[in-house]
């Protein structure tokens, strides 16, 4: 969860690069803090934009009102 777009733009960009160098797995989405509020208000995925995110958030999807 972030509040800056530079942070999340910079997790989700560079998890491959992370992966390859260190042999690892990471798939992490992440969303701004609003974001997740909305979605615990009942908001829906298409209002919040959850639908055009890089990694998507799956879980926190299926939880907002579609």
């Amino acid at each position: 969860m972030t509040s800056c777009p530079l942070g999340r733009f910079n997790v989700e960009i560079h998890q491959d690069e992370i992966n390859a160098k260190f042999d690892s797995n990471f798939s992490m989405p992440m969303v701004y803090y609003g974001q997740f509020i909305s979605v615990a208000c009942g908001c829906n995925v298409v209002d919040l934009l959850l639908d055009g995110q890089i990694i998507k958030a799956k879980k926190l999807e299926e939880s907002a009102v579609k």
